[in-house]
């Protein structure tokens, strides 16, 4: 395996667990909050609400705009599963996928 191939493995695998730290505290916030599933929906409403797309300078639009969804789908991606640990409810990783509106109330 190449060096640069294991340099990605690790970074890959430090920001899996950087996720899973986020998860937790996000599920133990929706927790405390005594309305998790509520809580959690809150933050999602806020988050698309106020998510602005990123620009990358020097990039061109297309891959600008892919950032911007991949940027958009690993935050509400964090959120759905800190809602499914904080609620007990099952995660469907595919539950909200790339673009999906928010579920109504």
């Amino acid at each position: 395996m190449a060096d640069d191939q294991q340099a990605d493995i690790v970074r890959m695998a430090q920001l899996m667990a950087q996720g899973y730290l986020i998860d937790l505290l996000l599920a133990s916030h929706f927790a405390q909050s005594g309305k998790p599933a509520q809580a959690a929906d809150q933050l999602m409403q806020l988050v698309e609400a106020t998510v602005q797309p990123t620009r990358l300078p020097g990039i061109p639009s297309s891959l600008n705009d892919l950032a911007a969804q991949a940027y958009r789908d690993t935050v509400m991606h964090h959120i759905q599963r800190a809602r499914s640990m904080a609620t007990g409810e099952p995660f469907d990783p595919d539950a909200l996928p790339a673009g999906a509106p928010l579920r109504e109330h």
